[in-house]
């Protein structure tokens, strides 16, 4: 697997980022380290967590850095990764918006603890809070870097408008500002159902058409999309955002492309993020069995039509 420099930054990742949302519930612990060690046998380096990831299961607060960082003391391997987790996240239980200095202060440094690190690679805002003035936000990641708790910042869910506006305000105050902006990327954007989350942001042409003018690199999320592209009539998506005509449409255009490529689905959707034109995509993904794990890792195995982005 490739390495390539997140743009702006001296961060050299896999091209792809193994996402740990579930790292604890499905694997569980033993098998979801077993699978870090394969990812890292195939060339990954890059993996994205959360604060919040694994806080809407009763018994344990933030299982997933937990568990990663049982991980990099027991195999002594932290520095051989780029970590990316995410901060500011709103109240599960309330729905309360959590961006505040107190907030950001409080995840950081939990972060941290769990994931027995002394810095974090990247470091993102998890969700937005237009009310507050962004040069604020963008003070306290200064902040952060000055005292060697993060290296990089970016954002995850912020809509155009305000990336623009932190843009503007690390120009003006010379801060080192944004390099990073997380959100869903997968083929089918644009013609699912609204997403059961509102305060989640999908890609469009709007996001395309920043992220050229500016260079700042993608991590594309859900970027399988579940699976459904590998099986969209299954029962498990009726009723669901996937449960769509139009979805339904380009899934079936998907698997022909499979047949014609060789590529499986997943490994598809991975290479329409990857392969983006005038774009750094970098899709996250998850997996939960060694299979889907080389799946994914082989998306590179096999050429990739130029003009298939273009027949969806």
């Amino acid at each position: 697997m490739n390495r390539i420099r997140i743009h702006g930054t001296d961060l050299e990742v896999s091209q792809i980022c193994f996402g740990q949302a579930r790292l604890g519930l499905r694997p569980d612990e033993t098998e979801g380290m077993r699978l870090l060690d394969v990812f890292a046998s195939l060339g990954g380096n890059f993996i994205d967590t959360a604060s919040v990831y694994s806080n809407w299961v009763p018994g344990e607060l933030h299982r997933s850095e937990r568990i990663l960082g049982d991980y990099f003391r027991s195999r002594g391997n932290r520095d051989k990764f780029v970590i990316c987790t995410k901060g500011c996240h709103y109240d599960l239980a309330t729905k309360a918006d959590r961006v505040t200095p107190a907030d950001f202060a409080a995840d950081l440094d939990a972060s941290l603890a769990e994931l027995k690190t002394d810095r974090i690679d990247l470091y993102l805002f998890h969700r937005d809070d237009m009310r507050i003035p962004v040069a604020g936000l963008l003070e306290l990641c200064e902040k952060a870097r000055a005292a060697g708790k993060i290296r990089y910042y970016g954002a995850s869910n912020w809509r155009v408008q305000r990336l623009m506006a932190a843009d503007k305000a690390a120009q003006e105050r010379s801060f080192d500002g944004f390099r990073v902006n997380q959100l869903t990327t997968h083929p089918a954007v644009g013609l699912t159902n609204p997403m059961p989350d509102d305060t989640m942001s999908m890609w469009n042409r709007n996001y395309a058409g920043y992220h050229r003018a500016t260079g700042m690199a993608v991590m594309g999320s859900s970027s399988l999309a579940e699976g459904f592209f590998s099986d969209p009539d299954a029962e498990r998506f009726a009723g669901t955002m996937y449960d769509s005509g139009a979805a339904r449409l380009l899934a079936k255009k998907i698997l022909g492309l499979s047949q014609e490529t060789g590529l499986t689905p997943a490994q598809i959707c991975i290479r329409f993020q990857t392969d983006y034109p005038g774009i750094q995509m970098i899709p996250t993904f998850s997996a939960s069995t060694e299979k889907n794990l080389r799946e994914i890792c082989a998306a590179f195995d096999r050429p990739f039509p130029q003009d298939a982005l273009f027949r969806f």
